[in-house]
């Protein structure tokens, strides 16, 4: 392995810390190497290739070029990465959000790049004909964020997706988040979930992840979301 090889797969050091070693080989040796990054996967088997949905981070730091430093791998996917490039990954299985083996009701909930392993299960649903479906989507600007509404329009239009509730938190005139229409709409939600429907929340942990969570709870109860997870029917991709 060279040593610019070895760098791209460790964390860099400070300036200062730099300084602090004599040595190429003894920089290197001290380095920790990368954590993994893992990333939902919005497309099926079936479709050939594996599409993912990656918001393109910018930190508050400035990058050694004097602009916006990007996150680490979701700037180099967005920015760096050659299109038709070799990229080595594995992939994992969540069992925790696997598809009910039914078609009973589901009520899909997530937030911005959440919306991957929503549109994951979507399609799935969608290919099989099941039609029982609530999807509540979250994100910045009803302009620009609208990811895959090619999609959720042709669900929408061949009776796929009974429901569809957006979340726009910036938009100036209705700025909501998916925790606020979830407690808007609790005899809904019971009715969808007295009916057989399972729950799958997909999101950050820290925001949606939590957020949501406590709006169920205020929604149908802390005892009822407690007994749906016990029953295998509240199943979340929390990252």
């Amino acid at each position: 392995m060279s040593v610019l090889e070895a760098l791209a797969s460790r964390v860099l050091p400070s300036m200062e810390a730099k300084r602090n070693f004599h040595t190429t080989k003894s920089l290197v040796e001290s380095l920790s190497p990368l954590p993994s990054r893992e990333y939902s996967i919005s497309s099926l088997p079936s479709d050939g290739q594996i599409e993912l949905l990656v918001r393109q981070t910018h930190q508050a730091r400035q990058s050694a070029n004097g602009g916006a430093a990007l996150g680490l791998a979701s700037g180099w996917l967005t920015r760096f990465a050659p299109v038709g490039c070799l990229v080595e990954l594995r992939v994992r299985t969540n069992r925790r959000f696997h598809a009910p083996p039914d078609d009973r009701p589901l009520i899909l909930i997530g937030a911005g790049t959440g919306f991957a392993g929503l549109r994951a299960h979507l399609k799935a649903r969608a290919q099989r004909g099941h039609t029982a479906n609530w999807l509540i989507f979250g994100e910045r600007n009803r302009a620009y964020d609208q990811f895959h509404a090619e999609d959720l329009t042709d669900w929408q239009s061949r009776g796929l997706l009974q429901r569809l509730d957006y979340a726009w938190s910036r938009d100036r005139l209705e700025g909501r988040y998916v925790g606020d229409v979830v407690r808007l709409a609790p005899a809904t939600l019971r009715q969808w979930i007295d009916a057989g429907a399972s729950i799958y929340l997909c999101g950050s942990a820290e925001r949606t992840g939590r957020s949501v969570h406590a709006a169920l709870c205020d929604a149908i109860g802390e005892n009822r979301l407690e007994a749906l997870d016990k029953e295998g029917r509240y199943r979340r991709d929390i990252y």
